[in-house]
């Protein structure tokens, strides 16, 4: 049996070349970051909200928030958006807190690397070593 390993290799580099320009993932929307936020124990039983800002490169102002249903739960999905247009393929560092209600009770930072039209990422929240602080703005 003769195996035509050009026209083989060929097809595997037309794969490999357009998978760049798709997003990291399935549930990555153009344009925005999807987030898997995964809270840790115990501040999964109480946290009713996530909210995410950038904290690397300066001048992006990501500043979202998303609710959640109430009841120990470990997952929060989100997707984040740039008012100031998507970085592509750009590091960007995500910061994520949990509230109860007015009250931080854990946050937790990762860097995701952006691809050409979209991104995703996974970030562990996880409960504050030092005091709860009070979110004014809440």
């Amino acid at each position: 049996m003769r195996v035509l390993w050009p026209a083989i290799l060929g097809a595997v580099s037309v794969v490999v070349a357009a998978a760049p320009l798709a997003c990291s993932s399935s549930d990555c929307k153009p344009g925005t970051l999807a987030m898997h936020v995964i809270l840790t124990a115990p501040i999964n039983n109480d946290a009713d909200r996530v909210s995410f800002t950038t904290t690397d490169p300066p001048g992006l102002d990501v500043n979202a928030s998303v609710g959640r249903m109430a009841g120990p739960t470990t997952d929060v999905f989100a997707d984040v958006s740039f008012p100031h247009g998507y970085p592509p393929n750009t590091l960007v560092t995500i910061k994520a807190q949990a509230f109860a209600g007015p009250v931080l009770i854990g946050e937790g930072e990762v860097t995701v690397h952006t691809g050409v039209t979209c991104g995703d990422g996974t970030i562990y929240v996880g409960p504050l070593i030092t005091p709860p602080q009070f979110d004014g703005g809440a």
